[in-house]
Order: C-alpha cells, then sequence, then structure tokens
C-alpha cells in the first residue's frame, strides 16, 4: 500500500505526457471536434497574431518570393507572429530589395536610418529610399523629403525636400493606404482585418484611410496575404500581411513637412521645388511638364 502514492504520481505524469505529445489538430485524438478558434474583432492591429501561414510564408520566402520575403522582415521587425528580431527583418528586406521591390526597399532604408539590425547609415538609408521613391512609392518619397530638409545622408537641401513631398502628397490615394493588419478564422472561413475593418470572402466594406475612404471587396483571403478590388478599379489587388510601407505613409505628414519648409523658403525657391516635382511626374506618367499646375495642397 505504501507504493500506491508514487504509483498514482507516475501515471498521472503518463497521462500528462500523452496529453502534450497528442496533435490537438487531429479530431480522433479527442472523440471529438477540435474547438473553434477565436473570430477576429475590430481590436488594435497589435493585438493580432499570425495564424499556421507562417511557415507557409518562410517557405515561400525562402524560395525568392520578393513580396512574401518583404512580410516575413514586417514580421520580424514588428515582432507580431514572431518574435521581434531585427538582425532577421533586415535580412529578408535586403532580399526582397535587391529584387526591386519597393516596400522592400523603404522598410530596408528605415532599418538604416533607425540603426535596427545594423549599424545607423544615414547615406545607405536615403539610397534605399531613393530607389522606392524613383519607383513611385509615396512613402520612399517621404522619407527622401525627411531627409533632405534635415540634412541626413544627403546635403540640406529645401527645394529638393520640398519637391518630394510634392510629390509623395500626389502620389497619395487611399487605395495605396490599406494594411492588411491581421486574419484569422472563423466557423466560415478565414477573416481579413484591413484598416480596422473585418472582411470575409465575398464581402464588401467602406474602408477609412488617411487620404479619404474607398469601397472594397475581398475577393480571395489566404493565411499571409488578402485579394482586394477597390471599387472603381478593374485589376486585383494583393495585401500582403503587416506589410506596411505605404500605409505607413501619412498624408498629413508629408502636407505638415511642405508646410513646415515653405515658412522658409522664398516665393522663387517654392516654385522652383514645384517646378521640378511638376518635371518628375510628368517623365513618370507621361505628358508634357507643367509649371502652372503644381501638385494640389490638401
Amino acid at each position: 500500500m505504501k507504493q500506491c502514492p508514487r504509483l498514482f504520481w507516475q501515471c498521472l505524469a503518463l497521462v500528462a505526457v500523452c496529453l502534450v505529445v497528442r496533435d490537438p489538430a487531429d479530431p480522433s485524438a479527442t472523440g471529438s471536434a477540435p474547438a473553434k478558434p477565436p473570430t477576429v474583432t475590430n481590436q488594435a492591429p497589435a493585438r493580432f497574431a499570425l495564424t499556421n501561414g507562417f511557415k507557409q510564408l518562410q517557405l515561400r520566402a525562402k524560395q525568392g518570393e520578393a513580396e512574401a520575403q518583404t512580410s516575413l522582415g514586417a514580421i520580424y521587425a514588428r515582432g507580431q507572429g514572431a518574435a521581434q528580431d531585427f538582425a532577421e527583418a533586415l535580412k529578408w528586406f535586403r532580399k526582397a530589395a535587391e529584387k526591386g521591390d519597393a516596400a522592400a526597399q523603404v522598410s530596408l532604408g528605415a532599418c538604416y536610418a533607425n540603426g535596427q539590425g545594423v549599424s545607423q547609415d544615414y547615406a545607405e538609408a536615403v539610397a534605399w529610399f531613393r530607389k522606392a521613391a524613383e519607383q513611385g512609392d509615396a512613402q520612399g518619397q517621404y522619407q527622401l523629403a525627411t531627409r533632405y530638409a534635415n540634412g541626413q545622408g544627403v546635403a540640406l537641401d529645401y527645394m529638393e525636400a520640398h519637391k518630394w513631398a510634392n510629390i509623395a502628397i500626389a502620389h497619395a490615394k487611399p487605395a495605396d493606404c490599406l494594411t492588411l493588419n491581421g486574419i484569422s478564422r472563423s466557423a466560415n472561413g478565414r477573416l481579413a482585418l484591413i484598416n480596422g475593418l473585418t472582411l470575409e470572402n465575398g464581402e464588401s466594406g467602406l474602408v477609412k484611410t488617411p487620404v479619404g475612404q474607398i469601397r472594397i471587396k475581398c475577393i480571395r483571403i489566404r493565411d499571409d496575404h488578402a485579394q482586394i478590388v477597390v471599387e472603381g478599379e478593374g485589376q486585383t489587388r494583393t495585401l500582403p500581411l503587416l506589410s506596411a510601407s505605404r500605409t505607413a505613409f501619412r498624408f498629413q505628414d508629408a502636407a505638415k513637412l511642405r508646410g513646415s519648409l515653405e515658412r522658409m523658403m522664398s516665393s522663387g525657391q517654392i516654385a522652383e521645388a514645384q517646378r521640378r516635382a511638376s518635371v518628375f511626374l510628368t517623365d513618370k506618367e507621361g505628358g508634357e511638364p507643367s509649371t502652372e499646375d503644381p501638385p494640389p495642397k490638401p
């Protein structure tokens, strides 16, 4: 009888081990259907974790897909869905940036500017911001304007700063200010949280952005991205999970920067900066340059 307590605890330990190694995803392990996962609600994006698509995302990134590499870098940089690791984020941002991905170029530039995962280097940051800016990325353009305004990595130049702020404002569109903040599952399938709005497959909704409101429809939701259609557009857009290079751009920030610069510039300098912006926009978008119609003020 003295051995009974010891035998009891040995049996209890064995049961605990069995519970640990049992696959919770296997309904046969418990004899009943698995518990339903929590559904997405309109909470702060930081409270959302990545679903089991993380492994698939890693696989696609390792296979060389730039979009997946950018998303994976964002996850490591934010510490959402994986432990925060700037060195790992930098590695994936660089891989995608070297392929020409503008979102990754901005993120890589930010790592250099902030000294995250690498020694702080404003000149290197500017080089990557410029690559994204010249591709038409509004966040890259705003970041480049900021560096010229502060003389970080480039010579202080208010006219160039004003020029890039103008260009960023001209490119600011609601459809470019969308962030896929989280993905979860419900009884009906996957749910996507986009700019604070929860949508299912096939569902439409009005989304708010810093530039204005737009109506979007969710076409397809996967574990690490969502495909949407914006009202008035004929093409499908893909939103990578947690990749916020474009959505991190604040229309108000660019407008505020431009206003601050104009208080320190002469009317002639402002006119020249507007002319440079007009020339850049014309070269990129076609048409004849105009010095009479600078990018509109908000």
